[in-house]
Parts: C-alpha cells; structure tokens; sequence
C-alpha cells in the first residue's frame, strides 16, 4: 500500500443527508488521506475487512453505524452540558456533610491496602 497503513488511509466515514441519500445507492463516502489513490483506498478498505472477519459491505456498515452512535454520543454529552447548572453543582460540591458514611458504604480495608485481621 505504498508506505500507508490502512487506518492512514481510511480515516472515517462521512454522515451527511448527501451521504445517506448515496447509500442507498449501494455508494459510501469516506475521508481519506488527501494522498491517498483510488488503489490505495481499495486495498485499505479490503484488508480492514479481512481483518475485521467480514464482508467489505458488512465492513462498511459496521462502520457507517459505529459514526452515527459516536455522534449521537457527542449530541447527547453537548445537550446535558447545555442544561447543566454549574451553580446547583457547586453548592452541591460545597455543602457540609451530615453524617458519617454508613458501614456498607465504605470501602474494605484490605481495598485501602490495610491489612485485614
């Protein structure tokens, strides 16, 4: 493959409404390394397949979904951040504890490398 590995020349798959609209046409689009050759991206795409155990289709799939759960991921984290009210959180972090912490709460002494005995 000309000195790439193939992770250097596959480097994700792109999830746009054109990329979705392509797929149904049996068509994937990727990012690749911008020296990357159509023979280079071929191979890469084959071997990872290969390694993976699966089909290049099966391969594609797989990778396409795995992008959507990442993203879907980042859109959940980014609207939790967004309603997050630092001023609860701190006053949270701030305030003094009432009471001891009961005896199944706390950690056996041999997980705070006390001896046991």
């Amino acid at each position: 493959m000309n000195k790439l590995k193939a992770y250097d020349v596959i480097l994700s798959p792109v999830i746009t409404e054109k990329a979705t609209q392509v797929s149904e046409a049996n068509q994937v689009i990727f990012k690749v390394a911008r020296t990357a050759t159509k023979p280079q991206i071929k191979a890469a795409v084959e071997k990872l397949s290969r390694q993976d155990g699966t089909s290049i289709n099966q391969f594609v799939v797989i990778a396409v979904a795995e992008k959507i759960a990442a993203m879907t991921t980042e859109e959940f984290f980014a609207e939790r951040k967004a309603r997050a009210d630092r001023e609860a959180f701190r006053r949270l972090l701030d305030r003094k504890g009432g009471e001891p912490p009961r005896p199944e709460d706390e950690l056996p002494r041999c997980a705070l490398g006390q001896s046991v005995g």
